[in-house]
């Protein structure tokens, strides 16, 4: 579901709808509407939505999670999707 992928995103970003609205230029209500469940986005509205986020378009249609282990200083990483992917990634970049 769209709306899962967006939260998923939101959440690895460190975002929140408020924070999207902000970026398309809407209100939070048209995002809330726009990704609720039964909504029914017109492409357009996707479109600013993966631009908002900094993603391709098609990365809100993925249903393909990454799954895998990362040894990560001497540490064995269990990665179980784009949010632990991203968490790690963060980290890598923080120099933690």
């Amino acid at each position: 579901m769209i709306a899962d992928k967006v939260k998923a995103i939101l959440t690895a970003k460190g975002m929140k709808q408020t924070d999207l609205a902000a970026k398309m230029g809407k209100d939070t209500p048209f995002v809330s509407r726009a990704l609720k469940v039964g909504g029914n986005p017109t492409l357009n509205t996707l479109q600013e939505i993966a631009k908002a986020l900094d993603v391709e378009l098609v990365e809100l249609f993925s249903s393909e999670n990454p799954r895998g282990f990362i040894e990560f200083k001497g540490e064995i990483r269990s990665i179980h999707s784009v949010n632990d992917l991203h968490a790690l990634i963060h980290e890598i970049e923080d120099g933690e």
